[in-house]
């Protein structure tokens, strides 16, 4: 990953987001801040008692360069799931045309937010609840649905990428 300009990683993530969504992701994400609601719900409820992966241990991205370095680490460990893996390969072999003039810091983060709530997609179906009490996230098992251990998988893989651990962790999910 390291060989792709900054720019072009963020123009793969946005398109591997695209791709990934398609029809049957009812993605329920209305904002950056829902984003955030939605991966810590899942690094706090299935942290399985690993503060490495809990919340007080993990900031989201916030800043640009912060979000470049989880984005890389996302496209690594995309191009190796079985889901998103042909896709985010093909993107990263032949990578989209840059056609924007620029893109502002903050964009940079909401892009990879937005990618990993479509990546986690490629597993589960997100449900948010939003009513006078606030807001609640639930995820539902696309596959594999045998146990929450694909849940504690996820939350380790995605703790490893916003870490900067590489998420090297376990191979096709």
């Amino acid at each position: 990953m390291t060989e792709l300009a900054d720019r072009t990683v963020i123009l793969i993530l946005q398109e591997l987001a695209e791709d990934l969504q398609g029809p049957a992701a009812a993605l329920e994400v209305t904002s950056e801040d829902e984003a955030r609601l939605v991966l810590r719900a899942l690094l706090d409820g299935y942290a399985d008692g690993d503060a490495r992966t809990a919340q007080d241990a993990l900031p989201l991205p916030r800043s640009a360069a912060e979000a470049i370095g989880a984005g890389r680490r996302l496209l690594a460990a995309a191009q190796r799931d079985e889901d998103a893996g042909p896709v985010a390969r093909a993107l990263t072999q032949d990578p989209p045309a840059d056609d924007q003039l620029s893109v502002e810091a903050a964009a940079v983060v909401v892009v990879v937010l937005a990618a990993m709530i479509a990546f986690l997609q490629t597993k589960v179906s997100i449900k948010i609840q939003r009513d006078a009490d606030g807001t609640k996230v639930e995820f539902e098992l696309l596959k594999r649905a045998s146990s929450d251990s694909l849940l504690r998988t996820l939350a380790r893989l995605m703790a490893d990428i916003l870490r900067g651990s590489g998420g090297q962790g376990p191979g096709p999910i």
